[in-house]
Order: structure tokens, then C-alpha cells, then sequence
């Protein structure tokens, strides 16, 4: 597929800090990618040298091809800003209107295009509307409104739920749902399950490093150790994630028991990581492992096929697994 973003051997470094270590990846068309980083890890920093408002002190940054320091992908890419302000003496479809002239569309194309991106984030009926009587939350569809004009080919989202309530933070995932098919995204955020439930990969940003994940749908190769030798061997493994109500005295030996089981660890508190093979029977470990509930009279909450971004992200941090878990 098409590389959009491609970052290589990426440095920068405010005064003696080093924000950007040696930064690389690439980023495929379609494919919607998280940036996860604690604050002041530098994801601002990083989406901030992508657009070209800041310069890197050495390696190269392109976008669909060009080279950020020409500014030619900035016709193709859009940023939505955190908390971005708007003019409150005008009305949001004058204002979406403006912003489309500016790059380059006549009045008949700008007003069509803001009649488009206003029916996709639900704002048409508010179009006649001032920005200063908005909520917090209808000033971030606002944004991605704005963020959607022109039709670009590359988006990046920086915080687009952070301050909201449940309701509007859910509406705003909806949406982004709804639009990740006419745009690549890149969105950073620290509402951990609404990221996973957009983005098939994620980008952990930390100490100035950055990983770029395999997709979250695909099997990885992981070194597991046997636990009948003892040996570290390298298996293609599936992982299925298990929550649980309470406490089950026994749950994980009962686990390990089951022959399709290569590894399980405790990621939290009632919450299992299960490994297994590859190339088992389509359900095999479910249905074992509902059996094995039913069995015990046991009940449980969620089987989430895949890992979570939650255990990723505290992978990444050295802090997988729950030390001192009893009775399991």
C-alpha cells in the first residue's frame, strides 16, 4: 500500500531536552494509527513537525511524497488542534465557508464543501448558529468540520475527546468512526478503548522513542516459554483478552489445563491475557473456555478477541501483568 507519513532518524531537543529520539516509522494509506504517550511525552511536538510549524534538528519527514520542508502536503493534510478557538461573531457555516476560500475553492465549491462536512459531523442544523454559544462539545465537531474541508488525504486529531462528557465523547468517536474510510487518521489520545475501538495500530511514544504496533486484528511473533520444558521457543500466537466479575479460585491453573493454551498472565485485576497457537479450530479456546465456565458455575464480563491498547500501553511501560494476585 501507499506510504503517507514517513519519518526517518527524526531528532529534536528543546535546550537539553530531548524530546525526539531518533524517531522512525512509516505510515500506510487507510490505515488508522494512535499516538499514545504520557503527558509531555512529545505527541504534540511530533504532530507539530509533521505539519512543518516546527523543524527537526536532523532526519527527514515526508508526506504523500513531499518533503514537509516545501509545505506542498499541507494541500493534503489537516490538523485539528486542541481546544482550537473560533471567531464567536460568526455563524459556523461563514466561518467553515472563509477557511474553505482560503484554500482556493470559489464561493460555490466553499459552500457546498461546508454543506458536506456540516451533514458529516451532524452540525446542519446548528450551521446559522455563533461559535461562542456552542458546548465544549459541539465546538470539537466544529473542528473536525473545519478539519475535513477540502477533502484531505491525511488527519491529524490532536486530543478530539479530551474535556468531554461520556455522551458528547462517545458522539465524537462515532463520527470519527464514520470517517476513517475518506482519510488516513492519526490521533492522539489517552481514552485508551475509544482509540482501540478506531485505530487497528497505535504509535507508543516514550522517552522520545516511538513504536509503531502490528495490527491489532493480526497474530504477532512473540517468544513464549513452554511450560512443560521450560524452553523459550518462538510460536505465531492469537491472544484473547478475559474479564471477569470477581475473584475464581483456580481460574488460571484451570486455564493453563486447557490443551489449546500456550501462556496466561493476570494484565489487572480480574483480567486475563490468554495466549494460544495459531492455526487452531475457529472458536476452539471460546468454546473450551466456556465450557470450562459453565462447568464451574463460574460467570465473566468480556472475551476480547486480541489484546487491549490498556495492556499494550502498560507493556510498553514495563508494567505488564499484576503482581500479588490471589486466589486465582
Amino acid at each position: 500500500m501507499k506510504s503517507v507519513i514517513r519519518l526517518n532518524q527524526v531528532n529534536k531537543s528543546f535546550g537539553a531536552h530531548k524530546v525526539l529520539d531518533g524517531v522512525s516509522f512509516d505510515i500506510e494509506a487507510g490505515e488508522p494509527v494512535a499516538l499514545v504517550g504520557a503527558n509531555g511525552a512529545g505527541k504534540t511536538t511530533l504532530f507539530s513537525i509533521i505539519c512543518g510549524f516546527l523543524k527537526a534538528d536532523s532526519g527527514s519527514v515526508n508526506v504523500l511524497g513531499e518533503s514537509v520542508v516545501s509545505y506542498r502536503h499541507l494541500s493534503k493534510l489537516s490538523a485539528l488542534i486542541q481546544d482550537a478557538e473560533f471567531d464567536p461573531d460568526f455563524s459556523i457555516a461563514r466561518q467553515l465557508t472563509l477557511f474553505a476560500k482560503l484554500q482556493g475553492m470559489s464561493r460555490k465549491q466553499a459552500q457546498m464543501d461546508v454543506e458536506r462536512v456540516l451533514e458529516l459531523t451532524g452540525l446542519k442544523e446548528y450551521s446559522r448558529q455563533k461559535s461562542h454559544i456552542l458546548s465544549h462539545g459541539m465546538k470539537k465537531r466544529l473542528s473536525i468540520a473545519q478539519s475535513l474541508l477540502g477533502s484531505p488525504q491525511v488527519i491529524l486529531l490532536d486530543e478530539p475527546t479530551a474535556g468531554l462528557d461520556p455522551d458528547y465523547a462517545r458522539q465524537i468517536s462515532n463520527i470519527l468512526v464514520d470517517i476513517k474510510e475518506l482519510a488516513t487518521l492519526i490521533i492522539s489520545s489517552h481514552q485508551l478503548e475509544q482509540l482501540q475501538r478506531i485505530c487497528p495500530r497505535v504509535m507508543f511514544l516514550k522517552e522520545g522513542k516511538v513504536k509503531l504496533s502490528d495490527n491489532f486484528a493480526n497474530p504477532d511473533l512473540s517468544q513464549v516459554i513452554d511450560q512443560n520444558t521450560g524452553l523459550v521457543n518462538d510460536a505465531q500466537l492469537h491472544t484473547l483478552t478475559l474479564r471477569c466479575s470477581d475473584q475464581l479460585p483456580g481460574l488460571i491453573n484451570k486455564i493453563k489445563a486447557l490443551p489449546v493454551v500456550e501462556s496466561i498472565i493476570a494484565t489487572q485485576r480480574h483480567e486475563f491475557k490468554i495466549q494460544y497457537p495459531a492455526g487452531q479450530e475457529p472458536y476452539q479456546l471460546e468454546l473450551a473456555l466456556l465450557a470450562l465456565f459453565a462447568q464451574n458455575h463460574w460467570h465473566y464480563e468480556q472475551l476480547i478477541n486480541g489484546d487491549t491498547l490498556e495492556n499494550q500501553w502498560f507493556s510498553q511501560n514495563g508494567t505488564e501483568g499484576v503482581k500479588g494476585v490471589k486466589g486465582v
